[in-house]
């Protein structure tokens, strides 16, 4: 978290609205921590506009620099 005083809160809400806009997912965990995190921040807004998907995604599209160094080289080792 950011050490500002003022600054979790608008962090808290910059987080719950990329997972929003962008359709992400939350697991059980990140859900418990983010609600325990935002007690304090009874006047903040979350504001997003959803993205809507103009094509499916291609999995396979993804480059090769954005995978572990653990040598794979794609989704499935290829």
């Amino acid at each position: 978290m950011p050490p500002a005083i003022d600054a979790p809160c608008t962090y808290l809400s910059d987080w719950v609205s990329t997972k929003l806009r962008w359709s992400l997912t939350v697991d059980r965990a990140e859900r418990d921590t983010l609600r325990q995190l935002a007690t304090g921040c009874k006047s903040t807004d979350v504001e997003f506009e959803r993205v809507k998907p103009t094509r499916p995604a291609l999995l396979g599209f993804i480059p090769a620099v954005c995978w572990p160094r653990s040598g794979l080289t794609g989704p499935a080792g290829r």
